[in-house]
């Protein structure tokens, strides 16, 4: 006897389900078949999950060098104004960005 279940999918992940449907089987034949093939090859399975993790990483990565490119021009257009304070501006954009916390 199989067991009923819920499960609630992304559009995408149900747009690519669909992909694999042919007329002759089931939406629950073709999640069967995805169940099937993901035991049957465990280590091809176990490195899909790895490459999505280090695409998560990767891109925080990115967005981390993306930060410090902006704080590296921000303080690089400070040190050319003809402003008083760039030590008090510079403090503030380093702060803001967690490289040092300021004592209050």
């Amino acid at each position: 006897m199989g067991r009923q279940h819920t499960i609630y999918l992304s559009d995408a992940s149900w747009n690519r389900l669909e992909m694999l449907k042919t007329d002759e089987l089931s939406m629950s034949a073709v999640i069967r078949m995805c169940i099937d093939l993901g035991v049957a090859d465990r280590a091809g399975f176990d490195a899909i999950q790895e490459a999505e993790i280090q695409e998560i990483r990767i891109e925080a990565l990115r967005k981390q060098i993306f930060n410090l490119q902006t704080m590296g021009e921000d303080i690089t257009t400070l040190l050319f104004e003809k402003k008083k304070n760039k030590h008090q501006a510079i403090e503030k954009i380093l702060t803001n960005a967690g490289f040092i916390e300021v004592e209050e």
